[in-house]
């Protein structure tokens, strides 16, 4: 999904040149967007995601599949260095677009078009590469700020790369990391074998070291949660 998602971003370009976006009245133009009152950015912003969301939004594709799509991106990103934009970028417009357009409660079950149609693909994309040349920073590169953002996905990449180099094969798959069943089986038998090591009474008393914080005393049980 990611590689034919990258090869429609890479096939479709602006139709904006940048010396137009500082011409209102050009860009209006240049858009066929009709004058009611003051000339306004905004307004060629907005219909500009109107182009996106009557392109886009079908039948054929749930909305959380954009966010699969993302994940997928910055997860290969963070582990194998894939390019990062302007897919990223643009996947990012192309769900606000979408998400500004939803009038239902669970926003996950919106619908758009298929990958596979490329023709209203092409012409919501461009739409999007415009906006990332009104708007440059929406482009713009950041790890520091993708980290605070995208801690999860971070952390997660970090764990990956780590079983990489204890010899560990993982893949990237629906924007998640994956592991297939031998090399679980690998990671068992190892930590099963650290633990022999130790001895089992040594290897409890140690972990329980770790958990004493989360120890709530007038409850009497330990509050294990998921952190990042």
């Amino acid at each position: 999904m990611d590689i034919l998602f990258k090869q429609l971003v890479d096939s479709t370009k602006p139709s904006l040149d940048i010396s137009l976006v500082k011409d209102l009245t050009s860009l209006y133009e240049h858009y066929g967007i009709q004058c009611e009152n003051s000339l306004m950015l905004s307004q060629v912003e907005k219909h500009l995601y109107e182009n996106i969301q009557d392109n886009l939004i079908g039948n054929q594709l749930y909305k959380a599949q954009l966010f699969i799509l993302k994940e997928q991106l910055l997860l290969t990103h963070f582990i194998k260095s894939k390019k990062l934009q302007p897919y990223l970028g643009i996947i990012e417009i192309v769900i606000d677009a979408i998400r500004s357009k939803d009038d239902t409660p669970d926003q996950s079950i919106r619908q758009v078009v298929s990958l596979e149609d490329e023709d209203k693909w092409h012409i919501a994309l461009q739409s999007a590469w415009d906006l990332t040349v009104i708007s440059p920073q929406k482009l713009e590169y950041n790890l520091q700020d993708l980290k605070r953002r995208y801690r999860r996905q971070f952390v997660v990449s970090n764990s990956a790369k780590i079983l990489q180099r204890e010899g560990y094969e993982v893949d990237i798959e629906d924007g998640r990391v994956v592991i297939d069943e031998s090399q679980a089986r690998r990671i068992a038998n190892r930590i099963e074998a650290d633990i022999r090591l130790l001895g089992g009474i040594e290897a409890l008393r140690k972990l329980f070291e770790v958990i004493k914080p989360c120890y709530n005393e007038k409850q009497g049980r330990y509050h294990l949660g998921r952190t990042v």
